[in-house]
Order: C-alpha cells, then sequence, then structure tokens
C-alpha cells in the first residue's frame, strides 16, 4: 500500500489550519499545520511533503522573505506550493504555481488539492 500523501499547511489562524487540515483529510491525504513560514521551512526540507499550502498572509516578515525562502525550499525539491489569497503579486512568490483568490470555496480548494496531488504522483 502507498503512503499518504502529505500537505504542509501554513496558515496564522487557528481556526483556518483546522479547516484546512479536516480539508486535506477529506482528500485522503496526511495535513501538518503550521502558523508561520518560518516555521515551515524546515519541513519543507526535511518532511518532503507532497503539496505546501500557504496562506499569503500569514507572513508578516518584511516583503514576505520568510514566504519567498519556503517556496524557494519547496521548488529545490520540485513541491508545489498552492498560494491561498493575498495582496497584488503574491502569485509571484511561487513562480508558476498555483494561486487561490480569498474569498476561496472549500469544495473547489478541495479540488485543486487533490489535482495537484495527483499531479505530483505522476512526476
Amino acid at each position: 500500500m502507498p503512503a499518504a500523501r502529505s500537505v504542509l499547511i501554513v496558515d496564522a489562524t487557528h481556526e483556518t489550519r483546522q479547516v484546512l487540515r479536516e480539508l486535506v483529510e477529506r482528500v485522503g491525504a496526511e495535513p501538518v499545520a503550521v502558523a508561520r513560514p518560518e516555521q515551515a521551512i524546515a519541513l519543507a526540507v526535511g518532511a518532503a511533503p507532497d503539496l505546501i499550502v500557504v496562506d499569503a498572509e500569514s507572513d508578516a516578515s518584511a516583503g514576505q522573505a520568510a514566504t519567498r525562502e519556503l517556496c524557494e525550499a519547496a521548488g529545490r525539491r520540485d513541491t508545489p506550493v498552492l498560494m491561498l489569497g493575498g495582496q497584488a503579486g503574491s502569485e509571484s512568490l511561487v513562480g508558476g504555481a498555483a494561486a487561490i483568490a480569498k474569498p476561496y470555496h472549500y469544495g473547489p480548494l478541495a479540488r485543486k488539492i487533490q489535482r495537484l496531488l495527483e499531479s505530483r504522483r505522476v512526476a
């Protein structure tokens, strides 16, 4: 039996992290959640998640430096990043990766996560 896919969730709000955890579990993946991009950087490298979901507003660093560093770490491992919401231009933090604007709906978000996980399996 193949190992469960893992999704690293980065969101400053405890309630949103909880909802995203449940959503990730519903698509059959194992969630790991942290509040800030700074916390996620080591996990992106060490735990090698199959997908990273980042709320763009969770980064309080100057110029979103922590999110940039997280995305660079993800890129070194070819890990896709899904950016949620955020200010204009936040999509540039993740290059050609996926982005979903806020307010997002959980059905389309779950489908996007599922597609990204499935594309990772093929790669």
